[in-house]
């Protein structure tokens, strides 16, 4: 994601844990217009989607990578 905020681009992430208090601490320190932060309690979802996310990446480069 950096490379997108870097460039002042749409940025989206979620950040997980139980701590209410601390949740909203991270959206109030780090939101601005270009980057957004959502909260979730589901901690295993949030890793579990991460993990899902960069499979798809590296197939995405690899394929592009393969020219198709």
């Amino acid at each position: 994601f950096a490379l997108e905020v870097a460039n002042d681009l749409p940025t989206a992430v979620t950040v997980a844990g139980n701590n209410q208090d601390f949740l909203q601490d991270m959206v109030s320190y780090f939101h601005v217009n270009s980057f957004r932060i959502y909260t979730s309690h589901d901690l295993l979802g949030v890793q579990l989607g991460g993990v899902v996310k960069n499979i798809f990446a590296v197939a995405a480069g690899i394929a592009d990578g393969l020219g198709f």
